[in-house]
Parts: structure tokens; C-alpha cells; sequence
């Protein structure tokens, strides 16, 4: 499914079931394609806000560092590192960083806390930067929610994240209805109000 999408002269959304799939995709999967049909389309990779860095977050964290978790504090000298150094802000660059990790929840960019263009860190923000290269980029490769977050976004008027790409190709389908459900199901269950 890669080769066709590659070799398409329109853009193209690439999306995959998780996260360390479309890594996959974007490392191993995508060079490999790329190889055997000589196609350079230009490739964007695009997660949920709460994957990369907010710089805002980390400043106001520095600024009066309190760790709340031991386990946070071995991590606290290896997050300020990286910030200094990666080019991205995505939290898979630090392997050492748990999934659930308290420490990342106070530094992501999640939406809810995010002041946009109104935030003297916008320019730099990782957020936006990725979404800049994506809009860009001839292939944006995402995850199956951000995907149908995106869908339920554009349905209800607000404008999605994605850039708008007629072509979309779908891997590890059978991931496709949980997520599709989570952004556009409705939840019953026996229990009494």
C-alpha cells in the first residue's frame, strides 16, 4: 500500500494503528518503498499534541522544579538535556521516559493549556512546527485516533489538524473501528443515573 501512495501525484495521509507503528513506518517501512519505486515524496510525521515538548510547560517547570515522584527526579537532568538538543520535541526520542510518566504529563503540549499564537514560545513550539512541516509535506504519516480526531474536528466546523489530503491509506485496518468509535461512538451502559 506504500508503493501506490508514493507513487501518487496527490497528497497522501498515511495511517497507521499506533504510535510505534508509524515510527516504524516513517524509520523502516517508508525508505524501503522509497527505494524500489524512486519516489521522493517529501514525508511529514504527525502525533497528538500531548507527544511533544512545550517549552512554555518546561520554563515554568525549571522555574520552581518540584518533583513529586523519586522516580521523577533521575528523569528531571535527561528531559532538560534533550530539550536543549532535540530538533522535534517528540517524547519517543527518550526511551528511558515511562509511557504513564507524571513528569511528561506536566510538560506536553496538550491543547487544554496551549495559548497559541498568543505564547512567546510559538515560533519554536513543536506542536506547531510539526504541523507547518506537515501541511508541507506530500505525506503525512499519523495514528489511526489522531486520524478520527481529526475527522470529528472538521465534522463538527472547528477545522481539523491534518492537512487536507484526498488520498488516505489505511494500515493495520483492523485497529481502524476502535478508534473511529472513540471519536464518533456513543457509550451505553446497564448502570442507573
Amino acid at each position: 500500500s506504500l508503493v501506490p501512495a508514493l507513487l501518487a501525484d496527490e497528497p497522501v495521509t498515511l495511517s497507521t494503528g499506533t504510535k510505534a507503528l508509524q515510527d516504524q513506518l516513517l524509520e523502516r517501512e517508508l525508505p524501503i518503498a522509497r527505494a524500489a519505486t524512486g519516489a521522493e515524496r517529501d514525508v511529514a510525521v504527525l502525533k497528538g499534541r500531548e507527544n511533544y515538548l512545550c517549552r512554555k510547560r518546561l520554563g515554568e517547570l525549571a522555574a520552581e522544579p518540584r518533583l513529586d515522584l523519586a522516580a521523577e527526579v533521575p528523569l528531571w537532568p535527561k528531559l532538560v538535556a534533550w530539550s536543549g538538543t532535540t530538533a522535534t520535541g517528540d517524547r519517543a526520542e527518550l526511551d528511558e521516559l515511562p509511557d504513564a510518566s507524571p513528569l511528561w504529563s506536566r510538560v506536553d503540549g496538550r491543547a487544554e493549556i496551549c495559548t497559541g499564537t498568543k505564547c512567546a514560545d510559538y515560533d519554536a513550539c513543536f506542536v506547531y512546527r510539526a504541523r507547518r512541516l506537515a501541511a508541507r509535506a506530500q505525506a503525512v504519516v499519523v495514528n489511526h485516533h489522531l486520524l478520527f480526531a481529526d475527522l470529528a474536528l472538521r465534522r463538527g466546523e472547528r477545522g481539523g489538524v491534518l492537512p487536507g489530503a484526498p488520498l488516505a491509506v489505511l494500515d493495520e485496518a483492523h485497529l481502524v473501528e476502535e478508534a473511529a468509535a472513540a471519536h464518533f461512538g456513543t457509550r451505553l451502559t446497564g448502570r442507573m443515573a
